[in-house]
């Protein structure tokens, strides 16, 4: 009897049979391959000396995947910055906050409520009792520890040490190298010496104001400041004169006083007053003499910032003969009542009767005028 065939079988028997014959071949296919693929490289590894080798590769594989890797993180990185420094991303968020989106941002916090979710959190994860109680204890213990010292500096002990230690000869000593030193000397010395400018400052210019507003020329009052001095700086500086002359007046006095005790006094009493006289007379000349031919001012005119020049030459100081002759015209200036000075009001150079008289000006000097 002959064996049925697949057109003898009904078709469901032969679509049964089918799959199970394929995964049969798949199963002895998938077999055969690893015995092929899989039995040499066993045998392989378990070479002698073949483990190392292929240790060795896979410590190869695994460092470059890695420095792969990191390589290619900072190229993302590399590139992400370049992306987000770039012209065009500055102008896309600047056209973007130009817009509606910050007003759609904060509408959309509002009404998500962002700011409430954010605090109920915050609220949630930290322990507000136990922040505040912590927060009171610090105070307490601060406040404690302020109590303790100024306790502790009212104390009788603390008054006896402080007192012990301002009492005591090196604290003294201390003090006194300190104001002793070259450094506080001299900047008191600084200090001193830049109030004074100041103060001698301020006075020359209101002077000089003063004397702009006062002096008349043709007719009118002279807007435009003056190069020379006026009459009020000038009898500043006359004042400022006859106090230092009268200070060293009164110590040659002094001086010749003793003198004449130690030799039994001078006879008769009238020599003593004329030997006074005439030394004040010519203590006087000498002083202004000296000083305007040495240096063109005296010490009263150099406080006021004035300098005695000849009217021809700005720059050039009078020389002795010249300098007498305006002594001469100073006596001549103040014996009827200071009237000699009442030019200076109404002259273009501002000279009085000793000026003209000697061909001389004052002037403003010129350091004072470039401050």
């Amino acid at each position: 009897m002959s064996e049925p065939t697949d057109q003898d079988r009904p078709p469901g028997a032969r679509r049964r049979s089918t799959p199970g014959l394929t995964i049969a071949i798949r199963q002895a296919g998938a077999s055969a391959t690893r015995v092929t693929l899989l039995l040499p490289l066993r045998v392989a590894r378990r070479a002698p000396g073949m483990a190392w080798v292929v240790a060795r590769g896979s410590a190869r594989v695994a460092g470059g995947a890695r420095a792969t890797r990191a390589y290619g993180e900072a190229r993302l990185e590399e590139a992400a910055g370049e992306v987000l420094g770039s012209r065009g991303v500055e102008r896309a968020v600047g056209r973007a906050f130009a817009g509606p989106l910050p007003e759609h941002v904060a509408n959309a916090a509002v009404e998500q409520r962002v700011v409430q979710r954010v605090v109920a959190e915050v609220l949630a994860n930290v322990d507000m009792e136990a922040a505040i109680t912590a927060a009171l204890e610090r105070e307490h213990a601060e406040g404690r520890l302020e109590q303790i010292v100024g306790e502790a500096a009212r104390s009788p002990a603390a008054e006896e040490i402080a007192q012990r230690v301002v009492s005591s000869p090196e604290l003294q000593r201390l003090i006194e190298e300190v104001i002793a030193s070259d450094a506080v000397r001299t900047a008191l010395a600084r200090q001193s010496a830049s109030f004074g400018s100041e103060v001698a400052g301020e006075v020359r210019h209101r002077t000089q104001r003063i004397d702009d507003r006062i002096t008349v020329t043709k007719g009118t009052t002279s807007e435009v400041p003056s190069p020379y001095a006026g009459l009020l700086g000038r009898f500043i500086a006359g004042a400022l004169d006859l106090a230092l002359m009268s200070v060293v007046f009164l110590g040659g006095a002094a001086m010749v006083d003793v003198v004449s005790n130690l030799v039994g006094g001078l006879r008769p009493s009238w020599l003593e007053a004329a030997i006074a006289s005439v030394g004040a007379t010519v203590g006087a000349v000498t002083y202004l003499v000296v000083f305007w031919t040495v240096a063109g001012q005296t010490p009263g005119m150099r406080a006021m910032g004035l300098r005695l020049v000849v009217s021809r030459d700005g720059n050039q100081r009078p020389g002795a003969g010249r300098a007498l002759l305006r002594v001469v015209g100073l006596v001549i200036a103040i014996v009827p009542f200071f009237a000699g000075f009442l030019p200076i009001l109404f002259d273009r150079r501002r000279r009085a009767i000793q000026d003209m008289l000697a061909g001389t000006t004052v002037r403003l000097d010129e350091a004072d005028e470039g401050g």
